[in-house]
């Protein structure tokens, strides 16, 4: 490792919510390497499909043409899922002439929106028969409410304006939902792959009925790898075909996350326990599905997040010693991310955060037009400044390229730097950000490293297979409770084969909060999501079957029962719950079906569990959702065994042993 002394850093103005977006000016990614990347032609006017949409069980209502008393079958199924606190518009995503239904579980007499009582402002944009708001929502069994005094409001036949969508533009995200031009009504068709999976060129649309509710509250059922039905119902469909797995809720649930199945990568931090480098879970067919790595949970209708969930399979960062260990690794914060004083680049890092607070407090300066933006941290010729953190930082830099084998050692050249103790001069710390005008930034130490630092800690890379690492087949898994709209299938196919074949870093149709991959990988790496494209992974070995016996888990996360003893926590707000763990060792806890990994420093705990102090520790969450998930379970003076969460959440647990076990 090199290390150099630290000089003045300058500081410029930048951007605050990244340049993706506002950026009208699209710019093209040259394309690199083996295997070209050409753009996609786009057809002035694509193809027209027809389809009998007016067979299926649910078809939206068009503006002018909606009846108010008119339910869905699934209506009461869809308010009876619904947890407190949560909205779900049906459909989220429509074509500008059709209408959806708003429906929300209020608390404590709110509304949505943060509105005081159950209501839709008139900000919104909402209209009734093209009336703005504000709008009053129904818990009477009227006006599209399907269950009188269910404590779930209601309003439907809501729609946008005519003139909602700008001259040009065909699809926009609006407050969680998704709006297309009519114009693409009839551009795309399915194939009917099984009773209940329709394919297009942008994944498989899976029907899987009541379950599709437990998303508001358990979506660990959907995306865990012993659990996870619509992963049964594709690999009917193609065989053993993915590298990927994302499942992509049909509307905004919020959230997205990362489970890891198998890392079959050697040298670069990953260490899956169990054999065939899995991380032990048995899928619902029996197999072990050696070349699936892991599943994405989309839970937003702009597929927000999706490469830096890909990004999170293929690098971890499960590296947490390097360049150094403590404050001089480069996911020193939580482990899992990119530290934002460093100067590597890829979609696992944030913005500049505060030195001293962190995140989520960004260090924020004005603009030329006095406009708050955010930074991110560059190395120019000698000097480090901070320039505005635009689509760039989202590009992956070459040591990345490497660790996901799209790019050779002897190319991975580039020079990185890790910042020590760095502080930002002239600046003011605001409640939830540093506010800066000066532009120089000091810090106590640099850190330099190259991807060959990498390489002597780790040793070189060991790939999973002979084959094409940089060739991904991604199988997106669009689920909902009933068959999707039209609109639904036009929106997720365009805007997944946007994200899949663009090499465009802005001006995009559909994509709003994500960077192609073509363009984050640089054109190194191409990924494919047609089902009809599909082809049979090196790795894929139907023959070899999930190893039987061994404990029996719950979700895939934990045992069951010990014979030692019960770790509960009676005073959750989840009611008296049980934490199951291990009997080996303390590799982690299993709360609320969902598994936190022990991240302490060198082994855990030897098993079996004793005492409390079996207990103790840092654990992080598998991130299904994008919620607070690092956790520690720490004694107190008086010897009681406490669990907190970063949120500041924070209740006692009770181990009891086997000699005093509860009855």
């Amino acid at each position: 490792m090199k290390k150099v002394c630290l000089i003045s850093l300058l500081m410029v103005l930048c951007s605050l919510s990244g340049c993706t977006d506002t950026d009208l000016g699209a710019e093209e990614v040259p394309i690199v390497g083996p295997g070209e990347i050409e753009p996609e032609p786009v057809d002035e006017e694509p193809p027209r499909v027809e389809f009998n949409w007016s067979a299926d069980g649910f078809v939206p209502q068009k503006i002018g043409d909606c009846d108010t008393s008119k339910i869905s079958e699934l209506g009461v199924q869809q308010a009876s899922s619904l947890s407190s606190g949560k909205l779900q518009i049906e459909p989220s995503i429509v074509f500008l002439d059709e209408t959806f239904t708003v429906t929300y579980r209020s608390m404590f007499g709110e509304g949505p929106w943060g509105v005081e009582n159950t209501g839709i402002p008139e900000w919104l944009g909402f209209l009734i028969e093209n009336e703005s708001g504000p709008h009053d929502l129904f818990d009477d069994g009227t006006n599209g409410d399907a269950v009188a005094g269910d404590g779930v409001y209601s309003r439907s036949c809501l729609h946008l304006r005519e003139d909602f969508l700008p001259p040009g533009q065909v699809a926009k995200e609006w407050m969680g939902m998704g709006i297309l031009d009519t114009s693409l009504r009839g551009t795309v068709g399915f194939q009917q792959a099984s009773e209940k999976v329709r394919t297009t060129e942008g994944g498989y649309f899976v029907t899987m009925g009541e379950s599709y509710g437990e998303r508001w509250t358990n979506g660990w059922e959907h995306v865990s790898p012993s659990l996870c039905s619509a992963c049964f119902d594709a690999w009917n469909a193609s065989g053993d075909v993915f590298d990927f797995i994302a499942i992509q809720t049909r509307d905004s649930v919020g959230g997205a996350g990362y489970v890891r199945f198998h890392d079959p990568v050697g040298n670069i931090g990953m260490t899956p326990p169990c054999e065939h480098s899995s991380h032990c879970y048995s899928p619902l067919d029996g197999k072990e599905h050696p070349e699936l790595r892991g599943i994405l949970h989309m839970q937003y209708v702009t597929s927000f997040g999706l490469s830096h969930e890909m990004a999170h399979g293929l690098l971890g960062l499960d590296t947490r010693g390097f360049p150094e260990q403590g404050e001089g690794a480069w996911n020193s914060g939580d482990g899992m991310h990119l530290d934002s004083d460093t100067t590597v680049r890829g979609d696992i890092s944030g913005p500049f955060w505060d030195p001293d607070r962190g995140w989520p407090h960004a260090v924020q300066i004005e603009d030329d037009n006095g406009d708050r933006t955010e930074v991110r941290l560059i190395h120019d010729n000698g000097s480090f400044r901070i320039v505005p953190d635009g689509q760039e930082r989202m590009v992956w830099s070459d040591i990345f390229l490497y660790m996901a084998g799209f790019l050779a050692a002897e190319d991975a050249t580039e020079i990185n730097y890790k910042l020590i103790n760095e502080t930002v001069e002239s600046c003011v710390t605001e409640e939830q950000a540093l506010f800066c005008t000066g532009t120089n930034v000091t810090a106590e130490r640099v850190i330099e490293f190259d991807t060959q630092d990498f390489i002597d800690m780790y040793g070189a890379r060991i790939p999973p297979h002979d084959g094409d690492e940089s060739q991904i087949n991604l199988g997106v898994l669009h689920i909902s409770d009933r068959n999707h709209t039209e609109a639904e299938m036009v929106w997720f196919t365009e805007s997944y084969k946007e994200w899949a074949y663009s090499n465009q870093t802005s001006g995009w149709s559909f994509l709003t909060q994500n960077d192609p991959w073509p363009v984050v990988t640089r054109g190194l790496s191409s990924v494919n999501i047609d089902p009809s494209h599909m082809t049979e992974r090196p790795l894929a070995d139907s023959s070899l079957l999930v190893a039987e016996g061994g404990p029996e888990e719950i979700s895939g996360c934990g045992y069951p029962s010990s014979q030692y003893g019960d770790l509960l926590a009676p005073d959750s707000p989840y009611g008296n719950q049980t934490l199951f763990f291990s009997d080996e060792s303390m590799g982690g806890l299993c709360f609320l079906n969902e598994f936190y990994h022990w991240m302490g420093e060198g082994d855990s705990s030897s098993g079996p569990p004793m005492n409390s102090s079996y207990f103790l520790g840092h654990f992080e969450r598998t991130p299904v959702e994008n919620t607070w998930h690092n956790v520690t379970v720490f004694l107190d003076s008086e010897g009681r065994l406490w669990w907190e969460n970063e949120a500041g959440a924070i209740w006692e647990l009770e181990w009891h042993g086997a000699e005093q076990n509860p009855s």
